[in-house]
C-alpha cells in the first residue's frame, strides 16, 4: 500500500496537538497505515501505522521524518520520531512560510515536530516559524548546520521556544545559551526567549493546544511572542538524591544503609558497627550523607535524612539495649561462645 493523506485516528490526533488538518497537508504530512507505505529511508523500522512529517529546509532539501503510532526501541531506548538513517539535523520551514523568512517582524525558533506545525498554525502574518528536532537540533558536533546560514537572521528579532524544561534542565540550557550566542554572530537585532508554563517536557503544542478559544491558538502564540524576554537563569545541576521536588530522603537513607551496618539505641542515638562493636555513629552518619550529597549538601538535608533514618532503624528493630541479649562475648579478633569455646567473626 501506499501512504495515505491522512487518516481520521492522525486527524484526532494532529487536533489534539493544536495542528489542523490543512496546516499538515500543506507540509506533506500524510498517514502510514501498514509497512508497506512506509517511506524508503523508513523500511527498516517495519513498524506501522504512523505519520510521516516532512522537513522542509530552508536550502530546499525534503527530509522525511517518521513517527509510528508505537514507539520503537533502538538501543533499550524508546524513540518516537525516526530519521533516515545516517542523516544530519536540518531545519524546518513549513511551506507557507518559506516566502516569510525575509519579510515577517518576528522569526521564531522552535523546538519539536508538533510543536513546530502547532505555532504555523497559531502564527500571525508577521510571524516565521522555524523548527528544530530538539534543542541541539541546530547544531551538529559543535558546528551549526548548513540550513542556518539559509536564514537572513541579521537585524531580525528572533524568539527562540524551546519545552519549558530550559528552566530545569542545564543541559537544555546549555543548548539555548549557545544558540544565542551563535544568533548573535550572526547579527540577530534582538534575542528573546518564550516561557512556556508548567514544567518537565511540556511543549509549545501542549500549551496551545489546552489554550484554544473558537477553535484557534492565535491569541496565547501572540501573547508568547511578545512577552518573551531574557534567557532564565541556568538551573543548578541535581545530583543523584535530587528531585524535582527537592532532596530524595528515602533514596539518600537507604544510600547510607548499604554503606554501613546501622543500629540505635533507646535513646534514639544512631551506632554504627565498627571493629566488632557498636559506637557513637553521628558524625559517621552526616560525613557518609555529605559525600553522597557533595557540593548540594545542607544541613536541612542532614536532619531530615537520620530522622528517617532513626525511624526506620526503629521499625526494623534494630534496637540496641542495655542488657545483652546473647550470651557470645565481644572480643578483639571474634565473638567467643564461653562455654564452648568457639571463636566465630564479628
Amino acid at each position: 500500500m501506499t501512504p495515505v493523506d491522512l487518516t481520521e485516528e492522525h486527524v484526532v490526533l494532529l487536533d489534539a496537538a493544536g495542528i489542523t488538518a490543512d496546516v499538515a497537508r500543506a507540509a506533506g504530512v500524510r498517514s502510514v497505515t501498514d509497512v508497506d507505505g512506509l517511506p524508503e529511508a523508513h523500511r527498516w523500522c517495519r513498524q506501522g501505522p504512523g505519520i510521516v512529517f516532512p522537513w522542509h529546509s530552508p536550502n530546499g532539501v525534503v527530509v522525511d521524518q517518521y513517527r509510528p503510532d508505537t514507539a520503537v526501541t533502538i538501543d533499550d531506548v524508546e524513540r518516537r520520531y525516526l530519521w533516515p538513517k545516517g542523516r544530519g539535523p536540518v531545519l524546518n520551514v513549513h511551506p507557507d512560510h518559506a516566502d516569510r523568512l525575509a519579510t515577517a517582524t518576528t522569526i521564531a525558533i522552535v523546538e519539536g515536530t508538533k510543536q513546530t506545525l502547532a505555532a504555523v498554525t497559531a502564527a500571525g502574518p508577521d510571524v516565521a516559524v522555524v523548527g528544530i528536532a530538539g534543542c541541539f537540533g541546530w547544531s551538529t558536533d559543535g558546528a551549526p548546520v548548513a540550513d542556518v546560514g539559509a536564514i537572513p537572521w541579521a537585524s531580525r528579532d528572533v524568539v527562540v521556544i524551546f519545552d519549558a524544561d530550559v528552566a530545569t534542565n542545564p543541559n537544555v540550557h546549555e543548548a539555548a545559551t549557545r544558540l544565542g550566542q551563535e544568533l548573535e554572530l550572526r547579527g540577530a537585532d534582538r534575542i528573546r526567549w518564550a516561557r512556556l508554563p508548567g514544567g518537565g517536557k511540556q511543549g509549545l503544542d501542549d500549551v496551545l493546544a489546552s489554550r484554544r478559544t473558537d477553535g484557534s491558538a492565535a491569541l496565547p502564540f501572540a501573547t508568547l511572542i511578545d512577552t518573551a524576554g531574557k534567557l532564565p537563569r541556568k538551573p543548578t545541576k541535581r545530583g543523584a538524591f535530587m528531585g524535582s521536588d527537592g532532596l530524595m530522603v528515602a533514596k539518600l537513607v537507604a544510600a547510607v544503609r548499604d554503606r554501613h551496618h546501622l543500629a540505635v539505641d533507646p535513646g534514639d542515638r544512631l551506632l554504627v558497627y565498627a571493629d566488632g562493636v557498636y559506637v557513637d555513629g553521628r558524625h559517621t552518619v552526616t560525613a557518609t550523607i555529605g559525600d553522597l550529597l557533595g557540593d548540594g549538601y545542607r544541613p536541612l538535608h542532614a536532619r531530615a535524612a537520620v530522622e528517617l533514618l532513626t525511624s526506620r532503624l526503629v521499625a526494623d528493630g534494630l534496637v540496641i539495649g542495655d542488657a545483652p541479649r546473647s550470651v557470645l562475648v565481644n572480643v578483639a579478633n571474634g565473638l567467643l561462645d564461653p562455654f564452648t569455646g568457639t571463636l566465630t567473626p564479628h
